[in-house]
Order: structure tokens, then C-alpha cells, then sequence
């Protein structure tokens, strides 16, 4: 019965699939440079840290923000980030953490991933798409095609 097969739809799947989009990928991780370089925090809300005089003296030379840590000097770091699928069931955010003087990972273990406050920014995108995808689905169980 047609009524079975849409509530049997698989909605993890569709999850999966919307937060793999493009569109919200490329919003994940602009959300993750803006915790980093506007606010200075990480994914738990936590403050990165403030440079040394020194450090603050050279970013300032260099034109680069210097109140505070923002992860962010060749843009090698941010150019990395990506949302990547994790065991079939969620996505994370990853990036190359490695520097040639330091694991990034080893001081800022929790830099990759979104606050709370961003999660509820990506909630719109996230539903509008989503409910495109589930009547896409619904469509196919009941007229064969998928909807435009």
C-alpha cells in the first residue's frame, strides 16, 4: 500500500543526503570559520585562546585581526575544511590540522564542528531542503517520478 511505503521512507538517508548538498556543506563550514575568526570560540563555545604580545604585534604588521585566536594566517587551515560523511549515520567537519610546527589538533581539539548557536542558523536551510527531498520521494511512491 502506497500509505506503508511513504511512511517507511527513509528519512536518515534523506539527512544524510541534504547535509551532504553542497549548499549546506559550503554554509557548515563558512559558520565554522566565523566561530573561529569573528568570535574567537570553538565548537563547545570555548575561547581559542589570545596571541602573545608578540604574536599580536606580527598579525597586526600583517594586517590580520589579533584580538584574539582565530586559527586563521596563510588560510591553509581554512582552505582545508570540509564536510565529510561519518560512518553512514552524520557528517563532520574536517580539515588538514597538521602544521609543520604543531598538530592544531593537539591544542584546539574541539576548533572543527559548529556551536550550538550555529546548528540553529543552519536549521531553515536544513528544513527547506529537507521537505524538498522527503516530497521528492513521496512523489515517486505515488506518481513514478520525482518532482521538480
Amino acid at each position: 500500500m502506497k500509505l506503508d511505503r511513504i511512511a517507511g521512507i527513509d528519512t536518515d538517508a534523506i539527512f544524510l543526503r541534504v547535509m551532504l548538498m553542497q549548499e549546506m556543506k559550503d554554509l557548515i563550514v563558512k559558520l565554522n570559520q566565523g566561530q573561529m575568526y569573528d568570535l574567537g570560540i570553538d565548537s563547545k563555545g570555548n575561547s581559542l585562546g589570545d596571541y602573545t604580545p608578540f604574536s599580536a604585534m606580527m598579525k597586526d604588521k600583517a594586517g590580520q585581526r589579533n584580538d584574539h585566536i582565530t586559527l586563521l594566517d596563510k588560510g591553509i587551515f581554512y582552505g582545508s575544511m570540509e564536510v565529510v560523511e561519518k560512518d553512514g549515520d552524520g557528517v563532520v567537519v574536517a580539515a588538514d590540522m597538521q602544521k609543520p610546527d604543531q598538530n592544531l589538533e593537539d591544542r584546539w581539539p574541539d576548533a572543527l564542528g559548529l556551536t550550538q548557536e550555529s546548528i540553529e542558523a543552519i536549521r531553515p536551510l536544513f528544513k527547506q531542503l529537507f521537505i524538498v527531498e522527503w516530497r521528492k520521494e513521496v512523489n515517486m511512491i505515488l506518481y513514478g517520478k520525482k518532482a521538480a
